[in-house]
């Protein structure tokens, strides 16, 4: 059980018996059940033929993908993450990648030399030698306002060596993280707003800072607006930089995006003045802590399937609030310290993505979506014949990772 697992019942526990009811209403159709269920099955099989992918029980997985193919576009809804999740964590030389809080630890050193100091000294307190090189959510604060302000940047840096390792200890439960993640929020965002950026330096910032977006992250970002299927952009980073990054890199904001996230105030002379309330860190995200956004999630309640996409121990529980939730998929990004973590990520995680820099992934899920429900029904009748989708629709879940089925994936 997922370590959101126990507060979902409690949520939902006033919701099951409609939702059983309303699920018994809904006609089968064997066809597409057999052909989700084929489906399903090759795409298992080329998951557990990629060395980057873990997965502790492919029997559920196989289960979560073929309900979720069968449902179709119609009742699904994608959570992400941003940074190191969307983003990258390294580039293509294998040099580590920004956050959008890491901005301000790097490009305010000229600016503001002693933000960028405090901002690294208060980085300092929570990171060890095997994580030197892991950026926070402030990130791009970090490094890029070196050059405008090396006291931020510094006192961002050492933010981040104070908490890094205390988000990511796994012998520490997310309660016992969760005051210390308060601090190192707050304290950030004091030291930002401290320096008065305008909105034309954040601007700029993001220009210079070295956040990219996972390869196939554009088509999958694409692709899930292109079936108007709601995504929620879950971020304890900054959400006006991933507004900026999003357009950079696909032109605009889809429509289809809601973004949950820090905002930056800006006054009437595009100063910044202050962040958004509540603060939203790695361990708060989810609509049962941010209040403000229920009537989103009610808006969409109708949507019972979800693909989650997180790179932290925190980021498992941002389906926490959803009113009717039927089967969540989730996918996990382990970009470093991997003997560490490894066993509490494929607790927690259906799918563990190991140092792999790419969507491709849960673009080849999310795609899949909607192949049954495009088939006509010749095509139907083309895969599959009565008596085979009989027999398909009544193995158990088990049988089903082992019996053999048509590769309909080309």
């Amino acid at each position: 059980m997922s370590i959101d697992a126990g507060t979902n019942l409690l949520l939902k526990s006033d919701l099951s018996s409609s939702i059983v009811s309303k699920s018994q209403n809904i006609p089968k159709n064997p066809k597409l059940e057999g052909l989700s269920a084929s489906v399903a099955m090759s795409i298992l099989d080329r998951l557990q033929q990629n060395p980057k992918v873990l997965i502790k029980n492919p029997a559920e997985v196989q289960r979560k993908i073929r309900q979720i193919i069968l449902d179709g576009y119609n009742k699904l809804l994608v959570i992400s993450d941003f940074d190191y999740t969307l983003s990258r964590y390294r580039d293509d030389k294998n040099e580590k990648c920004l956050t959008t809080h890491a901005i301000f630890d790097v490009c305010t050193a000229q600016k503001s030399p002693a933000l960028a100091k405090k901002l690294q000294d208060l980085a300092k307190k929570y990171r060890d030698d095997k994580n030197e090189k892991c950026l926070t959510t402030h990130a791009i604060f970090d490094v890029c306002t070196a050059q405008k302000s090396p006291a931020l940047a510094k006192k961002l840096q050492d933010l981040a060596k104070k908490y890094l390792p205390i988000e990511f200890d796994p012998h520490m439960s997310m309660e016992e993280k969760t005051p210390y993640m308060d601090d190192w929020w707050r304290i950030s965002h004091k030291y930002i707003v401290e320096e008065k950026f305008t909105l034309e330096d954040i601007e700029g910032f993001v220009a210079k800072a070295k956040i990219l977006l996972r390869d196939a992250a554009v088509e999958f970002v694409r692709s899930v607006e292109a079936h108007n299927v709601p995504l929620i952009l879950f971020s304890a980073g900054i959400g006006n930089i991933i507004e900026i990054i999003l357009k950079r890199n696909l032109g605009h904001v889809p429509a289809t995006l809601h973004l949950i996230s820090n905002m930056m105030g800006f006054d009437e002379n595009n100063v910044c003045a202050s962040f958004s309330e509540p603060l939203i860190h790695t361990f708060c995200k989810n609509s049962s802590v941010i209040t403000g956004e229920r009537p989103f999630f009610h808006h969409v309640r109708n949507r019972s399937n979800v693909i989650l996409l997180g790179d932290s121990l925190g980021d498992v529980a941002m389906d926490v609030g959803i009113e009717s939730e039927g089967t969540a998929l989730k996918i996990g990004y382990l970009n470093f310290n991997f003997e560490q973590l490894m066993e509490k990520y494929l607790e927690v995680y259906d799918i563990v993505l190991v140092d792999n820099q790419s969507m491709e992934v849960p673009l080849e899920i999310f795609r899949f979506c909607g192949f049954v429900h495009s088939q006509s029904e010749t095509h139907l009748n083309d895969y599959f014949n009565a008596d085979v989708i009989t027999e398909k629709t009544q193995t158990t879940d088990d049988e089903l990772v082992s019996s053999p089925a048509a590769n309909v994936i080309a």
